[in-house]
């Protein structure tokens, strides 16, 4: 069930001062409310009904803040009411490409993304997925999680090696057909990049290293050298004192 969108026009031009909703507004939230109260497990409708109350400032009447009144009329958090409102716009890009996330959960880890991202993450996780009896792909939050993180890997890498060595960029693959082999691929990627780093990681250690050593030698250097010309000082003093009484006693 989707909410009947009002026209603005509809709503009062002039909010009161004590905030008393117009009649077209006092309906929109009843009908909102109600579908927040029916389907408090349906991330999606409960979302569109927290964003239409928010955007209109349908609480106004009895609550200061948005964030009051979800506390207060639902005992949700600030926190949960951002990710079913994100959730909502997760929903709306990705219903155009035929199947959309079906718990806030998932829909919570592409929220972050931006648009491209969510598009191709989101393929390629439902590509990957293991399949039910029905042969329904069985999408987790989790390994929606495990796309993402290696997306991220590849898209620091500049794009995604497309197997004969050219690298494509990110957005070829939302219009790619994405198989289990372009996933193992970017596994493949991503192992490199981590053994890449490591590699450069161990480059950097050694040479910050050896400029610690050398740094020491060269104050170990220049200390002897000052201990030696202290030294040659001294053996001079002691011959001058030695030819000096030897000059007296003469």
């Amino acid at each position: 069930m989707r909410l009947k969108v009002i026209d603005e026009t509809q709503l009062s031009a002039k909010l009161p001062e004590e905030g008393a909703l117009s009649p077209a507004e006092a309906e929109l939230l009843a009908s909102c409310e109600l579908l927040i109260a029916a389907g408090l497990q349906t991330f999606y409708e409960v979302g569109c009904a927290l964003l239409e109350i928010r955007d209109a400032r349908l609480y106004r009447s009895e609550f200061a803040t948005f964030e009051e009144y979800c506390h207060k009329r639902w005992d949700f958090t600030p926190q949960h009411a951002g990710r079913l409102i994100r959730a909502v716009n997760v929903v709306n890009l990705l219903e155009p490409m035929g199947s959309i996330p079906t718990t806030e959960r998932q829909a919570r880890e592409l929220a972050p993304l931006d648009a491209e991202a969510q598009k191709a993450v989101w393929q390629i996780a439902v590509a990957t997925a293991p399949v039910s009896d029905q042969g329904r792909p069985l999408v987790t939050a989790a390994h929606i999680k495990s796309v993402v993180e290696v997306l991220t890997d590849v898209v620091r890498s500049g794009g995604l090696d497309d197997g004969e060595g050219e690298m494509k960029p990110l957005g070829t693959l939302i219009d790619a057909a994405i198989t289990e082999t372009t996933y193992e691929r970017m596994m493949r990627q991503k192992e490199h990049i981590k053994s890449s780093r490591e590699f450069r990681d161990k480059q950097a250690e050694e040479r910050k290293l050896q400029k610690s050593l050398d740094g020491l030698a060269s104050i170990a250097n220049t200390t002897l050298a000052e201990r030696c010309q202290l030294l040659c000082g001294d053996f001079r003093e002691v011959m001058q004192d030695i030819e000096a009484n030897r000059n007296v006693l003469v």
